[in-house]
């Protein structure tokens, strides 16, 4: 099966970004908000929580969030490490995300933080979440929706065009959230809520935003990504583009994440 996403580009790009991951994490910071009021407005009392994530688990600096134990998982061991000791009962698991090897229908509450955008097989990683829950468990899943970055990838695109006549695909795609849902319905799940946040982010420059982006660990991890050096030249004509028709009245680039969230029960 060919491989969407390169894992190891992945691994390394998110474990490079931990050096200086608090000038970086504002997002996901944002994430974690939206993540636990979907949490606490369910009103639950869980007992055993697994937790993927593909940031430094900042969900956990909420107080409120209450459980008797909880299982951290992450691809990214560096991450894993800057995780919060001092709370009891939580165990930390490194190890692939499309390879879980942990203990089945052993959890009431399943949380997979930012991580489905960047799975090769959705299919088979959501049907293999079902089976780490207990019968009525929960799934929590948020990830980056198809209109993040949409601007950026337009002026990509156009850039590529103008100057090389043809087109590479510099942003990951990503996941419609109709088309989550229904994978995930497929997979056996029910009573599944979907909805989405959208944040608008301000940058002054296009450096600016590409280094976020790679600060984030969210840069392009596509197998077949085009590997070539941006050029000043590209660069300039990119942000030139970008200006002209993503931008607001003083000139500042916009920049849309999109936040989805699915909520959904195992029968």
């Amino acid at each position: 099966m060919n491989q969407l996403f390169d894992r190891n580009v992945i691994i390394k790009s998110k474990n490079k970004a931990f050096e200086n991951w608090q000038d970086y994490n504002f997002l996901f910071n944002m994430v974690a908000d939206i993540l636990y009021e979907k949490i606490n407005e369910l009103k639950e009392n869980f007992n055993n929580i697994i937790f993927l994530s593909s940031d430094c688990f900042e969900l956990l600096n909420k107080e409120k969030l209450k459980f008797k134990k909880m299982v951290l998982v992450s691809e990214y061991i560096e991450l894993l490490k800057l995780t919060p000791d001092s709370k009891k009962h939580i165990f930390r698991v490194n190890c692939n995300f499309e390879n879980l090897c942990l203990r089945k229908e052993n959890f009431d509450l399943l949380i997979t933080n930012l991580c489905l955008h960047k799975i090769n097989d959705v299919k088979n990683f959501s049907s293999s979440l079902l089976t780490f829950l207990e019968k009525k468990g929960l799934l929590v899943c948020t990830y980056f929706g198809n209109k993040s970055l949409i601007e950026l990838r337009n002026s990509f695109i156009i850039a590529d065009d103008c100057l090389r006549q043809s087109t590479h695909q510099r942003i990951i795609p990503l996941i419609d959230m109709i088309d989550a849902t229904t994978i995930f319905q497929k997979a056996g799940f029910s009573e599944i809520v979907a909805d989405s946040t959208t944040i608008k982010i301000k940058y002054k420059s296009l450096e600016k935003l590409l280094n976020d982006i790679r600060g984030m660990g969210e840069n392009n991890c596509l197998t077949r990504r085009y590997k070539g050096l941006f050029s000043k030249h590209y660069l300039e004509e990119t942000e030139r583009i970008y200006k002209e028709k993503f931008s607001d009245e003083s000139g500042d680039l916009i920049v849309t994440c999109d936040i989805v969230t699915l909520v959904m029960w195992k029968n």
